[in-house]
């Protein structure tokens, strides 16, 4: 049997892994959508942030600059580059760090971080991205093989740039791609067989710029399908801005959300073994209200405060406090206690 829509919204909602993420793909600014579901997130604690935006590059700049396997896949049209800014602190840091870039890029991902793997610092904040710099990723999770994929990527000549088991994904889907080029979908594919722990991904590619890939094992991500607008992250509230129309990925599963040559935006859900799938589309319960700080000067003093209002809502319809006459066998007269999945009430006297 399966909760109700609402109950499962609030129960995904309250999963407070500590680093957030927010994806997007649609005709905004993404940094501007992203950093605004970045603000969203900062409840659930963190020491970094970061955002990445794939951008077209002028035909000028891309003829004297751009590396060649940024430019291998746009030949019909203008090359683009993926441009990133990271702060360590916080998500104003970041803002600010990033008001006079990434105002272009309509694709993008971003990341909010705890530090696992390495101090937080700018270098290790996320995105991460690859050797060449075409391709980034966020990523939540631990990767458990952590060690023997270093060591198997600085054997191979990858050098890196962080401390962090996250960057180790770029370089293994760029290596994927160095062997034999493929999509962005199917090296993501390929080089997660590699990993061995919990992640929940999203990655873009300037070779491929209207494309974001994300994946789950372990690790919440969802799909918040806006009007033509598609947003991937870690936790609704991070959507709810934009749209209360979700689908939530289970373990092993990806989605690949593409912006067709006419302009329209699709996606599409598979197995990390390629089997299509067709997912129902959820309506959020949620109100904004009750992801935002208000007037409290922090999240954990409007829990505290809360807690009465929420101790109230979870016992209605479940507490009744009656004191007419009536006989103990049908409860009536006695305070009734209404157990969810319990089907006759507990009575007691009342004093």
């Amino acid at each position: 049997a399966h909760a109700p829509l609402a109950d499962r919204s609030a129960t995904r909602l309250h999963r407070r892994a500590m680093c957030g993420i927010v994806a997007y793909l649609g005709p905004s600014t993404a940094k501007d959508v992203m950093l605004a579901g970045l603000a969203r997130l900062e409840y659930r604690g963190y020491d970094s942030a970061g955002v990445a935006c794939v951008e077209a590059v002028p035909p000028a700049a891309a003829t004297a600059n751009g590396p060649p396997s940024v430019k291998r896949r746009s030949s019909s049209g203008p090359s683009h580059t993926i441009g990133v800014v990271k702060a360590a602190g916080k998500v104003s840091v970041l803002a600010s760090r990033s008001s006079s870039s990434l105002n272009t890029g309509t694709v993008g991902i971003a990341h909010t971080r705890w530090a696992t793997h390495g101090a937080p610092t700018d270098a290790n904040a996320h995105p991460h991205t690859s050797s060449d710099g075409g391709l980034a990723i966020v990523h939540n999770g631990i990767v458990e093989n952590f060690v023997a994929l270093r060591e198997e990527l600085q054997r191979k000549g990858y050098r890196m740039a962080s401390e962090t088991d996250t960057e180790l994904i770029a370089h293994l889907i760029s290596d994927v791609r160095k062997q034999k080029w493929m999509p962005l979908e199917e090296a993501v594919r390929q080089a997660l067989s590699q990993v061995q722990g919990a992640y929940g991904i999203c990655v873009i590619s300037s070779e491929e710029p209207d494309l974001l890939v994300g994946a789950r094992k372990g690790s919440p991500l969802l799909l918040g399908i806006g009007e033509d607008e598609y947003l991937l992250a870690s936790d609704a509230s991070a959507v709810i801005e934009r749209t209360r129309r979700v689908t939530y990925l289970n373990d092993g599963e990806m989605v690949v959300v593409a912006r067709t040559p006419s302009g329209a935006c699709t996606y599409e859900i598979k197995t990390l073994e390629n089997i299509k799938l067709c997912r129902e589309v959820e309506e959020l319960q949620l109100k904004l209200e009750d992801i935002q700080k208000g007037s409290f000067k922090h999240f954990m003093l409007k829990e505290i405060c809360e807690q009465p209002e929420v101790l109230e809502n979870a016992m209605r319809g479940r507490v009744t406090n009656r004191h007419s006459a009536g006989s103990r066998e049908s409860g009536s007269g006695c305070n009734d206690v209404l157990l969810g999945g319990v089907a006759r009430a507990l009575a007691w006297r009342c004093e």
